[in-house]
């Protein structure tokens, strides 16, 4: 309120114009309240852009865009860019809520309504209001409706929508079967889609989609495949793991609700509600109830193998097309006991970093006592291999290598070495293991398989020593117990 009194209200029209971000926090305050995260931005960026009259987001739980949508519809009344306006949702008492959130502002937000001479009109109900705009000499009309209500003809004033919010309209009901699915297209695409004004009438009319992702086929990603739409994915990691809103959900928390949800075996709901994916599971390698759990490593003696997924230098052509950090170099150690295989620990790293590399090997070799370490022989591993042996006899440490020249494709390789194992119900991993419960879970369709294919050639490595589906301890020089240290979960 200070700031606004020493603002010359020219001046502040012109900087509440430009600046969505100095719009929501000098006249919303109390309902923004954080600092806006970088994906907000962009977010505004794509909203307030006259190329796109067809746009949806997917934004994770908490990622505050039917807020954000509340503010942009704000904002259009404001600065009299908007003559009708419907918000559209799976019930009309859903968009009724966003209604009263606006209604609220401009009869109780005086800073906002006196700024821009904002009042009530003629109509003032929870279901359509009307709202008289002194500075812009302008009346737009809010009206609240389900996607299954009267959504076709809307014009008042002679003024067809001219932007029609559609806030999460799918839902798991009307979502279910395909008979719904494309009923709930036809109603978007038909009735709502082709209800929007004309850009020959007003160049900033908008229909925006905001869904969360119920099914491949649903609404959201018929958008992502139309040319005609520009969608954005806001999942709550950004691609190096962190939070994407560390201000509200810092990134130790986020990945500590994740392990929960994991525990509880409700992954898919995480990855629906939280990283914005979703996949069929007739289209899956691997089901996620093959995994088993541990809290606690067995008392038996345990052979534990390393492997190595690494990421070869980058090539000339990579490092132009600013791909140096593309993927992520990933070991994982497991430990073999009985007919049980446990994954026991791994470490990932993006790009290439060689120093990284050998520093992870040596500590996770001396902490889990490894048996082998399992090397392709491949380009770059190869290499690899001659680099940590150099490294053996700099420090006196040495381990056994095996390489192996896979020549299989890299899903059959995975597939094959892991599918068996799992459904079985022989792999035990820990809730902590989260990239690869959910690399697991939603194979093939991963952006990233690194720890899944480390652990894919620890399990091969490991697998070589069962026999009958019990390992064979023989022949395994010095197998001893974990130390009480390990045998805990991490």
């Amino acid at each position: 309120m200070e700031l606004i009194n020493t603002i010359d209200p020219k001046d502040l029209y012109v900087l509440a114009a430009n600046d969505s971000d100095f719009f929501c926090r000098t006249f919303f305050p109390s309902t923004f309240r954080n600092t806006s995260p970088r994906f907000q931005r962009e977010l505004w960026d794509v909203l307030e852009d006259r190329r796109h009259r067809h746009v949806g987001f997917e934004v994770f739980r908490g990622g505050a865009k039917t807020t954000t949508l509340r503010a942009f519809t704000a904002k259009r009344i404001a600065f009299g860019t908007s003559r009708t306006v419907m918000f559209v949702s799976a019930s009309q008492e859903h968009s009724i809520v966003s209604l009263n959130w606006l209604r609220n502002q401009i009869e109780r937000n005086h800073t906002f309504s006196r700024t821009f001479g904002l009042t009530p009109g003629n109509k003032w109900t929870e279901t359509h209001f009307e709202v008289e705009n002194a500075v812009a000499g302008v009346r737009t009309n809010v009206i609240a409706v389900g996607i299954t209500g009267q959504t076709r003809g809307f014009n008042i004033d002679d003024f067809r929508p001219d932007l029609i919010v559609v806030d999460d309209p799918c839902d798991e009901d009307n979502t279910a079967t395909p008979e719904q699915r494309k009923k709930i297209e036809n109603l978007f695409f038909g009735a709502l889609e082709k209800s929007l004004t004309p850009a020959t009438e007003n160049p900033d009319a908008k229909i925006v989609l905001l869904q969360t992702s119920l099914d491949n086929d649903d609404l959201i990603n018929q958008c992502h495949r139309d040319p005609h739409f520009a969608t954005r994915r806001f999942p709550c990691f950004d691609a190096d793991g962190n939070s994407m809103w560390e201000e509200r959900f810092p990134t130790e928390q986020l990945l500590k609700d994740k392990e929960s949800h994991i525990a509880r075996n409700q992954l898919h709901m995480w990855l629906k509600e939280m990283e914005c994916s979703v996949s069929s599971p007739e289209m899956l390698d691997f089901r996620p109830d093959w995994l088993q759990y541990w809290n606690v490593l067995p008392e038996e003696p345990m052979a534990t193998y390393l492997a190595i997924d690494p990421v070869p230098p980058p090539s000339s052509n990579q490092s132009k097309k600013s791909l140096v950090k593309k993927d992520f170099e990933c070991l994982a150690v497991v430990g073999a006991t009985g007919s049980k295989i446990y994954l026991l620990e791994y470490a990932a790293n993006r790009g290439h970093t060689p120093a990284w590399t050998v520093a992870n090997y040596f500590r996770l070799a001396e902490k889990w006592r490894i048996l082998k370490t399992r090397v392709e022989t491949v380009a770059y591993q190869a290499t690899l291999k001659w680099i940590l042996e150099q490294e053996m006899l700099k420090r006196g440490q040495f381990y056994q290598i095996n390489s192996v020249d896979d020549k299989r494709r890299k899903r059959h390789r995975i597939v094959q070495s892991i599918s068996g194992v799992a459904s079985a119900k022989r792999l035990y991993v820990h809730a902590s293991h989260t990239d690869f419960v959910q690399q697991f879970s939603s194979y093939p369709n991963v952006e990233h398989e690194d720890v899944l294919e480390a652990v894919s050639m620890a399990v091969a490595e490991a697998e070589q020593w069962v026999i009958n589906g019990n390992l064979v301890t023989e022949n395994i020089p010095s197998l001893s117990p974990l130390t009480s240290q390990w045998r805990h979960a991490p």
